[in-house]
């Protein structure tokens, strides 16, 4: 998922999450909105702000957090 979150709905997503995200996964976000991290000793999977932008973005982001 190469397309970036808009920080209107990573602010959202937190006020459904009833916390702040990290400075870290909140930059990536806006990024990137998903997709995965691979370090040296694990591979992770990011779930991306809900996006119901348009057809597209809710489809990607239907895996929502």
């Amino acid at each position: 998922m190469a397309y970036p979150a808009a920080e209107s709905l990573i602010r959202e997503a937190e006020t459904r999450l009833g916390r702040s995200l990290p400075v870290a996964l909140r930059n990536r976000l806006i990024k990137n909105n998903g997709g995965s991290v691979r370090t040296a000793d694990d591979d992770w999977e990011l779930f991306p702000v809900w996006d119901p932008t348009d057809r597209g973005t809710m489809r990607k982001t239907a895996c929502h957090m």
